[in-house]
């Protein structure tokens, strides 16, 4: 018996080891169920705080958390959660889905980041009068605009009394930070001439910013960062960076997808576009072929527009060179990553790439 369960050891520890394609596959299909896991886990967890709402619109914020919707940012907070907690921990790896490796704080930021994004999308589905949104209709389609702003303004409310349950002043600083960029981001979109440097400034006020915020605040609230005197500015400065990273190369995809469009998530072709909305694909474009400038100016307004500039960006390198800005910011993200040796960095790696190559 002892023979055959020393066997048995070596061979499950070979197979974990195996870099043959089949464990592979074994390997990537449990962590994909860890991830479908933790994603209902977050859901129902905010599902939940909603639910005990009197607030009169509430069914239809509850709809809007059960769309169709993967839970990225918390999704990937939970699993930076892991990462750090692991490196300081001695115990044994738990699964992805055992979250008592996670901090209460950690969970209110994954929770907080996921209801300011909603909340976002509401606002941005007004501002752009949006009929769908993740294949579904709007609450602004169904409800009117002004039921939109206040379904909007709800969940920031639910989002900031999190904050407030941090207890931590520093920590209130950094998540209210988010909501003031959202904001600035907004307004710059619409204010701003189109240039790079514009782009760059409005992207990482209006999308990277959550994401940098929060993974700064992750790390910030682990308990060895939170008690120390002086949290090693460094450690936190890596962290935002990794998270300006992942939110800027998601964004740079998804304006790409602007012009090709995704059944999937509901995202029709051209609405930025319509929206006269001028993004990386059309600036570049106008590098290489400045009269694309005179119909920026007019915010593609008139009758060919669209047509004529959806030709010239595929006609300019424009999306060739916005997906290998994109594969740059990933790979500066996972190389903060792999600074964490624990076999959650590399989860959380496999997540990134996967979300990456899938979008783009």
């Amino acid at each position: 018996m002892t023979s055959f369960l020393r066997e048995l050891r070596v061979g499950i520890t070979s197979f974990a080891r195996n870099k043959s394609s089949k464990a592979k596959k074994v390997r990537s299909y449990n962590q994909k169920n860890e991830m479908k896991e933790l994603e209902n886990l977050i859901r129902s967890s905010i599902v939940e705080d909603f639910t005990k709402s009197d607030f009169c619109y509430r069914d239809n914020i509850l709809n809007l958390f059960g769309s169709p919707s993967k839970f990225f940012r918390p999704n990937l907070l939970l699993q930076l959660s892991f990462v750090l907690n692991a490196d300081e921990s001695n115990k044994s790896y738990p699964m992805l889905v055992d979250l008592s490796f996670v901090s209460p704080k950690q969970l209110m930021i994954a929770k907080f980041s996921e209801m300011v994004h909603v909340a976002s999308l509401i606002h941005d589905d007004v501002i752009d009068s949006a009929k769908t949104r993740r294949c579904r209709p709007t609450i602004n389609s169904q409800l009117g605009d002004r039921a939109a702003i206040l379904s909007g303004d709800y969940i920031i409310s639910k989002a900031t009394f999190l904050i407030s349950e941090l207890d931590d002043a520093v920590l209130t600083d950094i998540l209210s930070q988010v909501i003031q960029d959202l904001v600035l981001g907004e307004i710059k979109q619409f204010k701003d001439i189109p240039s790079v440097l514009a782009y760059n400034d409005i992207i990482k006020n209006k999308t990277a910013s959550l994401l940098a915020l929060t993974c700064k605040s992750v790390i910030y609230s682990h308990k060895v960062i939170s008690h120390a005197v002086n949290a090693p500015k460094d450690v936190l400065d890596n962290m935002h960076r990794f998270g300006e990273c992942v939110g800027l190369s998601f964004q740079i995809i998804d304006d790409c997808m602007d012009f090709s469009g995704d059944k999937k998530m509901g995202k029709p072709k051209f609405n930025d576009l319509k929206n006269g909305l001028v993004t990386l694909p059309v600036i570049y474009a106008a590098e290489q072929f400045p009269e694309i400038n005179a119909l920026i100016e007019r915010k593609f307004n008139d009758q060919d527009d669209i047509e004529n500039i959806r030709r010239l960006v595929f006609e300019s390198h424009a999306i060739d060179r916005c997906k290998q800005l994109s594969k740059e910011l990933i790979s500066e993200a996972i190389d903060i990553v792999k600074n964490y040796s624990n076999k959650y960095a590399q989860i959380l790696i496999d997540y990134i790439l996967m979300l990456h190559e899938r979008n783009s």
